[in-house]
């Protein structure tokens, strides 16, 4: 049986939840490699594959030196402006708990 493996800019994936594909985020192509890695495993034990499935953690930027904007997935919120840049190393420990968490689940 041959398979053929694509993810981050590269793959389009549609679904009904995505008719336009996933965005193309470098979050959504890390995702999409332990999703990969997953199926790796799977097939080398003779296992059904699992489809890959999109979470929307939000994002976050640094606009000029002193400002910054993120959007919060869940709880579904946004922030700009100063008060964002001061607590920004917060929400970035916040999302990269997040992340971790996520990702100790695919092992």
């Amino acid at each position: 049986m041959n398979f053929f493996f694509a993810f981050g800019e590269i793959a389009f994936i549609e679904t009904e939840a995505h008719p336009k594909g996933f965005p193309q985020l470098a979050s959504v192509a890390i995702d999409q490699a332990l999703n990969i890695a997953n199926n790796f495993k799977l097939l080398a034990k003779n296992q059904a594959m699992k489809p890959f499935k999109y979470v929307n953690k939000g994002g976050m930027a640094t606009v000029g030196r002193n400002k910054a904007v993120v959007d919060l997935a869940q709880p579904k919120l946004s922030f700009q402006g100063f008060f964002c840049m001061a607590h920004l190393d917060d929400l970035a420990s916040f999302f990269a708990y997040r992340f971790q968490k996520q990702a100790d689940s695919f092992h």
